[in-house]
């Protein structure tokens, strides 16, 4: 009965340590695969943020290259001049008719150019 017992035990234990070496190999292949993961999610995100920094700079630069057309301009409509001014065109007829504002500009036709 004795041995039996031995056998018994001897039998579990080994049987428990078969279980945790499979429960250890599966939780560190778990492991490794989350870690393979996140390193593609790092990947992706650096990538993601290196697009929106190209965006930005791109936005920034079409900015600039919009002002540089606007002000290599040398002949505008009242629209335009509104617009390059940032006021409305009412104002722009107020600035024409105040000959104080001596703002440059010339009529031909009736349309106003400014300069």
């Amino acid at each position: 009965m004795r041995n039996t017992l031995k056998h018994t035990v001897g039998f579990v234990v080994a049987a428990l340590i078969v279980v945790n070496s499979v429960m250890l190999y599966s939780v560190t292949r778990q492991n490794n695969q989350l870690k393979q993961q996140l390193s593609r999610i790092d990947m992706e995100v650096r990538q993601t943020s290196a697009t929106v920094s190209s965006l930005q700079n791109n936005s920034r630069n079409n900015q600039s290259n919009q002002v540089i057309m606007k002000t290599a301009k040398d002949v505008m409509t009242p629209m335009e001049l509104a617009e390059y001014l940032g006021i409305k065109m009412d104002k722009v007829y107020d600035l024409v008719d105040n000959k104080d504002a001596k703002i440059p500009y010339i009529n031909i036709d009736g349309e106003y150019k400014f300069s």
